[in-house]
């Protein structure tokens, strides 16, 4: 109840009122969403017992709290969404002309050589 109240307040809360989150504080606040939305779900599938309607597996963290478990795989996904985004700007970075970010002589000649065979 107390979830709903608070939520409720967010939406009506006056735009001078709203600040510009720090990425830090967006993460945060992104994490504690998913992690509910996860809780809500399982709850849920645990009361009703058919289909997994897009579960996450927390199988690998053992038998640890449930939402600490969420919370651990929410970070692992972040994490891998954040450096697939960093990785996929270096390579348009690089492959576009007049590019302002300058990439090292040995890591394109690298990439651009095929893997030689021991």
């Amino acid at each position: 109840m107390a979830f709903i109240k608070r939520m409720m307040a967010t939406c009506f809360r006056p735009a001078a009122a709203r600040r510009k989150q720090s990425p830090q504080e967006a993460y945060e606040a992104e994490k504690r969403r998913w992690v509910a939305d996860q809780m809500g779900r399982i709850l849920e599938a645990r009361m009703r017992p058919y289909g997994d309607r897009g579960l996450v597996d927390v199988s690998r963290y053992g038998c640890i709290n449930l939402e600490l478990a969420l919370s651990y795989e929410f970070d692992r996904r972040w994490w891998f969404g954040q450096t697939a985004r960093l990785l996929s700007e270096a390579e348009t970075a690089s492959k576009s002309e007049g590019s302002s970010h300058k990439i090292h002589p040995t890591i394109s000649t690298e990439e651009s050589s095929p893997a030689k065979k021991p």
